[in-house]
């Protein structure tokens, strides 16, 4: 097994529940601080679903928040700029519990151990911009005619016009993910991934990505 045991599991609604501790204009407050409330939620949402997903869904979605620049990834850089309260430049556990907690929600331990190891692509036991933004933006942001494009020239290694499974090696790191890939995004039974294939792919993903949070 190549890919956390959790990480494999269907997403799930997120197990939080209103605190009834927390004072309702202070809350209001406190997200206000970061970002739009509704957009706090969504991004609590989201980092609570993103432990569900495989390890190519990761990967895209990091490559996406990479090169992303609208107005909703600048919401949530500045929601990660206020969250990192020590101004290191990387969220700490209990700095993310403190910002979902500020949104009016609580989460247990156990819970935001799995969300973290998620978030901590790299091992580091702190979670960066970029794993952060990943998490967080919209799963809508994938279908786009530029982000398919990065993806695909990303993938496309050795630049021969398709996607082949040595190069999704290289990139995710383990058969199993590889062989998923395929699976999903070789219509034509060839075992390689041209761009009209991996665009099909993508907009797939965005949409099944978009269903899990509604």
């Amino acid at each position: 097994m190549c890919i956390r045991g959790h990480a494999l599991r269907s997403a799930t609604e997120p197990h939080w529940t209103q605190e009834a501790d927390v004072d309702d204009d202070a809350a209001e407050s406190g997200c206000a601080s970061c970002l739009e409330k509704s957009v706090a939620v969504q991004g609590a949402g989201r980092l609570a679903t993103f432990r569900h997903y495989s390890k190519f869904e990761r990967a895209v979605l990091t490559l996406v928040a990479h090169r992303s620049e609208d107005t909703t990834v600048a919401e949530l850089r500045d929601a990660f700029h206020t969250l990192d309260v020590s101004q290191s430049g990387s969220l700490s556990k209990s700095e993310i519990k403190e910002g979902i907690f500020r949104c009016g929600h609580v989460v247990e331990d156990a819970e935001l151990t799995e969300i973290f190891s998620a978030l901590d692509a790299d091992g580091t036991g702190k979670v960066h911009y970029t794993e952060w933004l990943a998490a967080t933006m919209q799963p809508s942001a994938l279908a786009t005619d530029k982000a398919i494009k990065q993806v695909y020239h990303y993938l496309d290694i050795d630049q021969t016009g398709h996607i082949a499974p040595h190069e999704l090696q290289r990139v995710l790191g383990c058969s199993d993910s590889v062989q998923s890939v395929l699976k999903l995004g070789d219509t034509d039974g060839d075992s390689l991934i041209d761009e009209s294939e991996f665009r099909v792919l993508m907009r797939n993903l965005a949409k099944r990505l978009q269903d899990r949070l509604q």
